[in-house]
């Protein structure tokens, strides 16, 4: 897993959920020799998964130069959403996106 901004918890979960895969034990006999609740092993393992699949929020914009008449501007966010903006709003969204 990438070294992605941790909690004291997540990171203290993540070196258990590690180490568990690294030995030969099962969840559950890693759990008891190590005196911790295998439901929050799941729980983490779970977490700490879904935060490393999520995408990460980019800030940066590209400058447009110049936009062919009558074009929509397409915009995809690194989530996936799709946004169609009409070229005669372009004033108004660089009005917007200035206050970011």
């Amino acid at each position: 897993m990438k070294n992605l901004e941790l909690t004291k918890k997540q990171k203290f979960w993540l070196n258990h959920i590690e180490a568990q895969h690294q030995s030969s034990m099962s969840k559950k006999i890693y759990c008891e020799q190590n005196n911790i609740n295998a439901h929050q092993l799941c729980y983490y393992q779970r977490l700490l998964k879904q935060k490393q699949d999520k995408p990460a929020a980019s800030s940066s914009f590209v400058a447009l130069k110049s936009i062919p008449a009558l074009q929509p501007i397409n915009l995809v966010l690194p989530t996936g959403i799709k946004i169609e903006i009409p070229s005669s709003q372009i004033g108004f969204i660089k009005e917007i996106l200035s206050h970011i």
